[in-house]
C-alpha cells in the first residue's frame, strides 16, 4: 500500500504520531540532573530512538 506522496512503496507520509506510535518508536529517554549555576534552570533531555540511536535536537530542530 502507498500512501499520496510516498516516494517508494516503503515510504509512508505520517501527519501526527498517536501514543502507539510514539512507544514503538522510542527505546529510552534519558533526564539529566537540573543544573543551576547560570541562574537559571537547565535541565537536558535524550531521546534514544529505536534502530536509529540518538539524533541531536539541533538535527530535529532544522527540518521545522
Amino acid at each position: 500500500m502507498m500512501l499520496a506522496g510516498a516516494k517508494t512503496p516503503t515510504e509512508y507520509a505520517i501527519e501526527e504520531i498517536d501514543p502507539y506510535m510514539l512507544r514503538e518508536l522510542i527505546q529510552a529517554i534519558y533526564v539529566e540532573a537540573p543544573d543551576k549555576s547560570s541562574g537559571k534552570r537547565r535541565q537536558n533531555i535524550h531521546i534514544k530512538y529505536d534502530g536509529i540511536g540518538f539524533i541531536p535536537l539541533e538535527e530535529l530542530m532544522k527540518h521545522e
